[in-house]
């Protein structure tokens, strides 16, 4: 063959090679052996030819730390913008894991931002790089308010869970206002097993929106809804915590759906064909704050809460034992107190705050802590043969905080005893980090966290 044959065939080629890599989805690049060379060509590609990229990343370990003999490791971060929902995070975002041995973590910042984790473990089963690549979503076409998608808005509206099934869909649990922005509700919305690196949600339920002029407090109340969203796939239920927001009166209002634990009905084919926002809906708790962190294992429902100024709380439910609604008594009893400092009979009668909840006839808490710890998401782990918390299991609980006071800015795992629905802490370990813990998610050997004053993401070997 002549070389000048050669030369063109070698061209041909090449340009068919860079032809089929530009519509070769990302993903499949990155999967394969040497992929991240090709990707690192793709968006060179892209780049000299001015089209548009969907900024894939890859995050190296930023550090490893060692804790109470275990180690966890922290990633470089990867999103460049601000945007917090609490005065001392950086960039609020929320964790979201299959079931699946080996399955990486969604991550969704609280402006709506989507993203999936992908990357290979090393020998020992840990990672030393990831892979964050972008996911295309709906959202705005669905939310209502721009303070969801403002990086730092007047109300602290936004992404507040996210939760995969064991099929691969997601659902999402987010606050919303009305078309004319006069009053605020929860919401959860749906989307199938994403393909192609696109979520496409629709609503399948929402609160009543609630007119914050009506409130004891301030109208900026976003951060008070909860919205933290569980799919008891067992009993084919949605369990959804809701808030108190700004009005006192709600938590122990039986005609109102904020303050409490919602079970709402969970037909996956009705929602596909029609949808479901007016389901049929059951309270299993009543008498919270402000629920930010949920889970099911089982026949047991836990929930962490934020109390006012102390009385943060961690509230079982034994949904085979207890009375359902189970109250646990918010605002009438509560160990925290207003931020003056009053309770009891010197507090607003709304809101009393006396400090004991049985002598009021409600139920306590598991665990509570004065001074706060900011509470946030909790996950639960049987340990028993029977896989269901039935008997003994472990709770890990992430907590925020602006301080380093004990507790704060940590991860908890509690050894818990139950027995016939009564339970009880028997261990209580502390994993003390450097920034707030916003979110966890339990890997089969690792918990998965979000530490939202320093943007980054990071996993705990258990």
């Amino acid at each position: 063959m002549k070389p000048l044959n050669v030369a063109y065939s070698l061209l041909v080629i090449m340009f068919a090679f860079l032809v089929t890599i530009m519509f070769v989805p990302d993903s499949k690049i990155i999967s394969v052996r040497g992929g991240l060379y090709l990707y690192d060509l793709k968006l060179n590609i892209k780049e000299a030819f001015n089209i548009e990229s969907n900024n894939v990343k890859e995050i190296y370990v930023q550090e490893n730390i060692y804790l109470n003999n275990k180690t966890a490791t922290i990633f470089d971060s990867f999103y460049d913008e601000l945007v917090p929902r609490h005065a001392h995070a950086a960039t609020t975002a929320y964790l979201g894991l299959g079931q699946e041995v080996g399955s990486l973590p969604y991550i969704f910042i609280a402006n709506g931002d989507s993203f999936k984790v992908e990357g290979i473990p090393n020998q020992n089963g840990n990672y030393d790089s990831l892979i964050v690549v972008p996911l295309k979503n709906n959202l705005k076409d669905i939310i209502n308010t721009n303070y969801f998608f403002e990086n730092v808005p007047d109300d602290r509206h936004g992404v507040k869970d996210v939760t995969v099934t064991n099929s691969g869909d997601i659902l999402l649990g987010h606050t919303d206002m009305n078309d004319e922005g006069t009053c605020t509700y929860a919401s959860i919305l749906w989307a199938p097993k994403p393909k192609d690196y696109e979520l496409e949600f629709k609503q399948i339920f929402k609160t009543e929106c609630i007119d914050l002029s009506l409130g004891q407090g301030h109208n900026t109340v976003a951060h008070m809804v909860g919205a933290r969203v569980v799919h008891d796939e067992a009993r084919n239920k949605l369990i959804f915590s809701v808030g108190m927001l700004n009005n006192f009166l709600l938590p122990q209002d039986d005609n109102s759906s904020y303050g409490k634990i919602l079970e709402i009905n969970f037909n996956k084919n009705e929602l596909i064909s029609n949808g479901i926002n007016s389901p049929d809906v059951d309270f299993i708790a009543k008498g919270a704050r402000n629920p930010q962190g949920l889970t099911v294992c089982g026949n047991n429902v836990v929930f962490s809460s934020h109390g006012p100024k102390g009385g943060d709380e961690v509230n079982f439910i034994s949904l085979a034992y207890d009375t359902i609604p189970k109250n646990f008594g918010w605002p009438i009893a509560s160990y925290g107190t207003h931020y003056d400092g009053t309770f009891g009979d010197d507090a607003p009668s709304y809101a009393p705050m006396y400090q004991d909840h049985t002598k009021y006839g409600f139920s306590e808490s598991l665990i509570h802590y004065t001074p706060s710890v900011a509470p946030s998401q909790i996950i639960s782990e049987p340990t028993g043969a029977d896989n269901n918390c039935n008997n003994n299991f472990n709770l890990w609980l992430a907590t925020m905080g602006y301080s380093d006071n004990p507790g704060q800015k940590s991860i908890h795992k509690y050894e818990i005893s139950n027995i016939q629905g009564i339970s009880k802490v028997i261990n209580e370990e502390i994993f003390q980090f450097n920034g707030r813990i916003r979110d966890i998610e339990n890997g089969s050997n690792k918990i998965w966290f979000w530490d939202e004053t320093n943007s980054v993401l990071g996993y705990l070997n258990k």
